[in-house]
């Protein structure tokens, strides 16, 4: 994949597990931020990946799926799969410490078509008075 982008490994951070220390903050975003210098840094989550543990999603080949502003659907596996023009379903390091992986499959318009659906097909909405 790095190939396919033209960049180097070095480019790149290291991979950390979510949650994983990485340091602390530095004294320009302490000044920045207000924030004590000896707040600890910590690797973040991809949102999606969060929520699939707080579903209880945190073993392989469990799938979980959520319906907010996006629909995903996410299926925990045991190794990553590598990139592929052929093979478009996005893979990431999933928010489990065991340095898994997860398939997100996901649709951007998830909100607009409930909202839509709710419009033209739901009888007796109280909420909006109708």
């Amino acid at each position: 994949m790095l190939d396919y982008i033209d960049i180097s490994e070095n480019q790149l951070p290291c991979k950390k597990s979510s949650g994983a220390r990485i340091g602390f903050l530095t004294a320009k975003a302490s000044a920045e931020t207000g924030l004590s210098p000896d707040t600890i840094v910590v690797a973040g989550d991809l949102d999606q990946m969060a929520g699939a543990v707080g579903a209880g999603n945190i073993a392989p080949e469990i799938v979980s799926e959520s319906t907010e502003t996006y629909l995903t659907v996410c299926v925990n596996i045991k190794n990553s799969i590598p990139y592929s023009d052929d093979f478009r379903i996005p893979c990431h390091c999933n928010a489990l410490e065991d340095n898994r992986f997860s398939l997100l499959f996901w649709s951007q318009t998830a909100d607009v078509i409930l909202e839509w659906f709710k419009d033209n097909f739901y009888v007796g909405n109280t909420r909006n008075g109708k």
